[in-house]
């Protein structure tokens, strides 16, 4: 579920702008078309009770109905116009009153002449039906003349295209709605039903089908549709103006974090954002005085420390007694030992070296071969050309001191590469006894041990993983130190993904 959610600052705007436009214009067009419909329902309701009125027989004509008896089909109007004795819309099943078209049905009648003793209008979706325990109605037919009347007779019929003439249908409609199968009605297909008894005894009914969902506008949502559209885009134009100068804020700082000359950025996009380029610029130019300060002053004690050490060295070599004349040099060579190990780790830290493009396979097999060649147990796992951009000899010194430490503790060492979408993990991997679990932190820290004899021949200076560590960090990665199963240690170099 996570994968499907927009990372970046614009997609995640867009896309939560894009779900508020769809449910707020969802909403409002629910609104606007519910509105729309139950006015299109009152007009169309309001036309089929005027020509429910306009159908009946003249008021003077009444009393000559002999139900059941079934009306002339009304052009325009589709449905069934029919008289019977008893309240048929009391009858149907699955209806809903409708108290208010009553009261419109019954002022239309009374208007046109006649005086209805009782009016009902339902409302019927669902399958046709009449309720439970109702019997069916007796065939419908046309009225005759009679002795004391005119005749109400139906006019002929058209030809169907099988050539039979069309007859009364035994069903209450002569001309039914479209029903699906099972006497289903279409979707969206109601039926309306209209009583009123105009005499005793003697009901005039109307069923009138009708869609209840009348379409959509095509206007109303090609207005929607254009109207989104212009807001994303608008909304789009302003995330780029919020994300352009975050990326370039990020790419900065990416830079500036290990160690490369950034340039300056460019102070653009709204105010916020003018500000924060204005304080990583400011940021930049201090850090990068501080680290020439750093480096320069490196520099100088290089040259100064190491001219005193010769010196000494020059007059050691004058010293008569050579028990003391041995002891005096060997301590001259660990301080002289010791001092480029420290310049060294402090030159790394401050990141003197400047950014290479580098083939890390080529490299790492040139390191193995190297080792082989002086008769170490060095391997390496050769893979395509590997592209990166980093400080080539800082990486040397950091792969030489995990491969001396693997070799001088682990009798062994093999060189693996693992390369992944946000990152490059080289791994040195020997099979010695480890460290133990609570000290893997510490020996990271400069001057730290685990062999306390403070030899330099078996414990060195304790700064090997520290250097490792610093020039890891410097190029913007770790060091990652793990036990392996059932023995060993794996000693990783995780560094961001940088190709030039």
């Amino acid at each position: 579920m996570k994968k499907f959610i927009p990372q970046t600052v614009a997609a995640q705007l867009i896309a939560l702008l894009l779900l508020v436009l769809i449910v707020g214009q969802g909403f409002s067009l629910w609104l606007i078309i519910g509105e729309n419909r139950m006015q299109a329902r009152a007009i169309k309701f309001k036309t089929i009770l005027e020509a429910t009125v306009e159908h009946a027989p003249h008021p003077s004509n009444i009393m000559h109905v002999k139900p059941p008896f079934a009306l002339p089909d009304k052009p325009g109007v589709p449905g069934s116009f029919f008289f019977s004795r008893n309240n048929r819309a009391a009858l149907m099943a699955g209806t809903k009153h409708l108290p208010k078209y009553e009261q419109q049905y019954g002022d239309m009648l009374r208007a046109a002449g006649y005086q209805p003793l009782s009016v009902l209008v339902v409302l019927q979706s669902g399958v046709l039906g009449m309720k439970e325990g109702v019997r069916p109605p007796p065939p419908l037919r046309n009225q005759r003349r009679g002795p004391d009347g005119p005749r109400f007779e139906r006019p002929p019929r058209p030809l169907s295209q099988g050539g039979l003439q069309n007859r009364p249908r035994d069903r209450l409609q002569n001309h039914p709605p479209p029903r699906a199968k099972g006497n289903a009605p279409a979707l969206g297909m109601q039926d309306l039903f209209l009583s009123a008894e105009l005499a005793p005894g003697l009901w005039y009914n109307a069923m009138v089908p009708h869609y209840s969902l009348e379409a959509i506008s095509s206007r109303i949502l090609i207005a929607t549709g254009v109207w989104i559209l212009l807001t994303l885009l608008a909304v789009w134009f302003f995330a780029r103006r919020i994300t352009g100068p975050l990326s370039a804020l990020t790419t900065a700082a990416n830079r500036l974090g290990r160690g490369e000359t950034a340039h300056p950025l460019t102070e653009q996009g709204p105010s916020d954002l003018r500000k924060a380029a204005s304080a990583f610029n400011t940021m930049q130019t201090r850090l990068t005085r501080t680290l020439e300060t750093q480096r320069t002053m490196l520099r100088a004690i290089g040259h100064d420390l190491r001219t005193p050490l010769t010196s000494l060295r020059i007059r050691a070599e004058n010293i008569p007694d050579p028990k003391e004349k041995k002891k005096f040099i060997a301590t001259l060579d660990d301080m002289t030992s010791m001092t480029e190990e420290i310049l060294g780790w402090a030159k790394d830290v401050s990141g003197l070296e400047d950014y290479a493009v580098v083939d890390l396979n080529a490299l790492l097999a040139a390191q193995a071969d190297n080792y082989n060649d002086q008769g170490q147990p060095v391997s390496f796992d050769e893979n395509g050309p590997v592209i990166f951009h980093i400080r080539r000899i800082a990486l040397t010194r950091a792969l030489q001191n995990l491969i001396d430490n693997a070799v001088k503790y682990g009798k062994t060492a093999h060189i693996s590469i693992e390369k992944y979408s946000d990152r490059i993990c080289i791994h040195v991997d020997d099979e010695g006894p480890g460290i133990p679990e609570d000290k893997l932190q510490d020996v990271r820290k400069p001057f730290v041990r685990l062999e306390t004899s403070r030899s330099k021949e078996t414990g060195g200076t304790g700064l090997g993983l520290s250097i490792a560590d610093s020039i890891a960090q410097s190029a913007g990665g770790k060091l990652i130190l793990k036990n392996r199963s059932p023995n060993g240690l794996r000693a990783t170099l995780q560094l961001p993904s940088a190709v030039s």
